[in-house]
């Protein structure tokens, strides 16, 4: 009974852990913090516990709470950016639906992997619209943190140019130089 306290407590340390460190991170939903989690929490109960059932309910109930958690925390980044520059938001949720698009289709095709089935594929994914110069400006400005900010330029699939770099060296808010550098990169 010791032991299963002091695993329970080492999760709850654990979940804390990770809710601090992916709170604000993003403007977009809890969804990708909620699955993070439940998978770090689950295989850490698995692991802790050796039973497979109890990893499995501790990650559900911590991913569902990330989620939560995370989605309340970035309330007024969505409120800003939907006040500042609606357009930036849609294509940040645009691109979360991709992603979750991908993640489907792939989850789909290990499975079908799994039983050997063959698979094809019928399920089309749309492609991300990449972040232009004024969206990474409006994620600045909205309090996003460099790191989401990356992300969400890696997720979009987003090439820059020598000139869109100018015009982000020069705004107001700055622009973290990581993601300067970042785009920097990848310019043409």
């Amino acid at each position: 009974m010791k032991i299963m306290h002091q695993t329970i407590a080492a999760g709850a340390v654990a979940f804390a852990a990770l809710m601090f460190t992916t709170g604000c991170d993003t403007p977009v939903s809890g969804a990708q913090a909620g699955a993070a989690t439940a998978n770090s929490v689950g295989t850490f109960f698995t692991n802790a516990t050796g039973d497979p059932d109890i990893g499995a309910e501790f990650g559900t109930m911590s991913g569902l709470a990330a989620e939560a958690v995370v989605g309340e925390i970035n309330k007024m980044q969505r409120a800003k950016l939907a006040a500042n520059s609606p357009r930036t938001l849609r294509r940040i949720e645009h691109n979360d639906d991709v992603a979750r698009q991908e993640r489907r289709v792939a989850k789909a095709h290990r499975e079908h992997k799994e039983h050997k089935e063959e698979t094809a594929s019928s399920e089309k994914v749309a492609a991300p619209t990449a972040l232009s110069v004024d969206d990474v400006k409006a994620l600045t400005a909205a309090g996003v943190k460099k790191d989401a900010i990356i992300q969400e330029m890696k997720q979009s699939k987003a090439v820059y140019h020598q000139s869109d770099i100018s015009k982000v060296q020069g705004a107001n808010p700055p622009v973290d130089p990581e993601v300067v550098s970042y785009m920097q990169k990848g310019a043409s």
